[in-house]
């Protein structure tokens, strides 16, 4: 089932599968979508009620909006309130991957998000590695994915076309062992905001840093990565998650990169229901 209900930051697009407790994931990008997970995640949907939205300015909800005047992410984290708010969500999971996991980060920072238990996949509390995720790059990717990372990165994309070519020629990066078929899992069909990317990356971004406050965060929290994560890797990213905040465990993925549910979405899915069944 999918709709869109009226939130106060916008128009949020949702689509959910299943029945029993409530799980809100969350995508990552941004200037992506949610629909990268569902091969994944609706799996769960045996035993619980998967949630997904897509975040303001992103996918199918609610374009119109100031773009200029989003500088941190407080309308993102603002949104997940609303949603859980409007849907009334009761002890929900929240679900992060990569941005999505910036985003349950800092919800869980703020009064109603206190106490929420999470997953957060491939994720980090900060971004101040550039020069890692360049050397990673210059170890592993052709020449046009490292003139990709070096400069069509970190400037502004034209339009959704531009932007979605751009993303298509990174994604090989974000595997252990790209595969044409992976490739197309994590871009064919993807709604792309490049309005959404360019102020997330370009703006919202440079106001991230939830390191010094992880010991804050009460809630029981599973870190996952993969160990071959070239863009946030384990021992800079995922790690210092997984020490700094009080109730966390962290489950690493042999052989994976940054979407360790496409790639190995089995030993995934073992290792999320094992703690959902725990928690």
């Amino acid at each position: 089932m999918s709709t869109t209900i009226s939130t106060p930051v916008g128009e949020t697009f949702v689509a959910e599968v299943g029945s029993g407790r409530p799980i809100l994931v969350l995508h990552g990008g941004l200037g992506l979508d949610h629909g990268y997970l569902r091969s994944a995640f609706d799996a769960l949907a045996d035993r619980y009620r998967v949630i997904y939205l897509d975040f303001i300015g992103n996918g199918r909800s609610d374009r119109a909006i100031d773009y200029a005047a989003i500088n941190d992410n407080t309308i993102w984290v603002r949104q997940v309130d609303e949603v859980i708010r409007a849907l009334d969500l009761h002890d929900p999971v929240l679900v992060g991957h990569s941005y999505g996991g910036y985003v349950a980060l800092e919800y869980a920072l703020t009064e109603p998000g206190a106490g929420r238990p999470m997953i957060l996949v491939s994720t980090a509390p900060k971004l101040d590695h550039t020069d890692v995720v360049a050397e990673n790059a210059a170890k592993r990717g052709t020449p046009e994915q490292v003139e990709a990372v070096q400069v069509r990165l970190s400037r502004r994309q034209a339009d959704d076309a531009e932007w979605a070519d751009l993303w298509r020629t990174l994604l090989p990066l974000y595997f252990h062992a790209p595969t044409p078929e992976l490739v197309a899992r994590a871009h064919d069909g993807t709604h792309f905001s490049a309005q959404a990317f360019n102020t997330a990356h370009l703006r919202a971004l440079q106001a991230y840093d939830v390191s010094g406050r992880l010991a804050e965060i009460t809630g029981e929290t599973l870190v996952v990565s993969g160990d071959d994560d070239w863009i946030l890797p384990l021992e800079i990213c995922s790690l210092p998650l997984a020490t700094g905040i009080p109730r966390a465990s962290l489950a690493v993925l042999p052989e994976c990169g940054h979407f360790p549910f496409l790639e190995r979405p089995e030993p995934f899915l073992a290792v999320v229901r094992d703690w959902l069944d725990r928690h």
